[in-house]
């Protein structure tokens, strides 16, 4: 009998496991659903509009159409901007040809609030786990950059450790109460990432000290 309970036990694992991943898949859906319609969906809206205009333009007001014209480039250049960063937060496109810290670096280059990255080299994580620490750095940040005030710092730090890779995302921001911290979306995302992967995730945080988030992922095997 105990090797059946240690079976199924097993089993009931494995299927919350599968449920994490889904839970995270789908949420992650919605979330690139929701930036889609609010941008690239809304600004292409408004470049058809605008384009009707300048059709109307064009035999009228050729000094008026250009203007418009303009305009409409710069928004066509914006909205291939989201596009980008959009499809980057799907798959990375570096992270197979430079690694997760140069991915990284790539992306918070990009963000509105000063965010370093260090740590030591990770060597050649699976794939899985490398897009988990990805999206789940970029996540803490967000939460960062969405916090009041100005001039907020956030760190990222990578190592690797006795059974797989660990990593952390601090901010000096202006932090979560308790009940914050359970229910914030982006934070529920990254845990469903990390323990879908069988690994553990903590969130230290409190009004006006800032948040720490630190999380680590088992590795089978290590490659170099």
């Amino acid at each position: 009998m105990h090797g059946v309970d240690e079976l199924e036990a097993g089993e009931e694992q494995l299927r919350r496991s599968r449920a994490l991943v889904v839970a995270a898949a789908d949420a992650d859906r919605r979330r690139i659903e929701r930036e889609l319609h609010d941008g690239p969906q809304q600004r292409l809206v408004a470049l058809a509009v605008e384009l009707q205009r300048a059709r109307l333009l064009a035999a009228d007001s050729p000094a008026e159409l250009s203007e418009l014209l303009e305009g409409l480039a710069a928004d066509v250049r914006a909205a291939l901007e989201e596009l980008r960063e959009l499809a980057a937060r799907i798959h990375p496109p570096l992270l197979v040809g430079h690694g997760l810290a140069a991915s990284l670096r790539a992306a918070v280059a990009r963000a509105p609030v000063v965010v370093e990255t260090e740590g030591e080299p990770l060597g050649s994580l699976p794939e899985p786990v490398a897009v988990a620490i990805y999206l789940s750095c970029l996540d803490a940040v967000e939460n960062a950059v969405a916090q009041p005030g100005s001039g907020v710092h956030a760190r990222i730090v990578l190592l690797p450790n006795d059974n797989g890779v660990q990593f952390a995302v601090t901010d000096d921001g202006a932090g979560l109460d308790a009940a914050a911290t359970v229910s914030d979306a982006g934070l529920a995302r990254i845990a469903d990432r990390v323990w879908a992967l069988g690994g553990s995730v903590s969130v230290e945080s409190s009004p006006g000290r800032g948040t720490r988030l630190a999380a680590q992922i088992p590795l089978e095997q290590r490659t170099g």
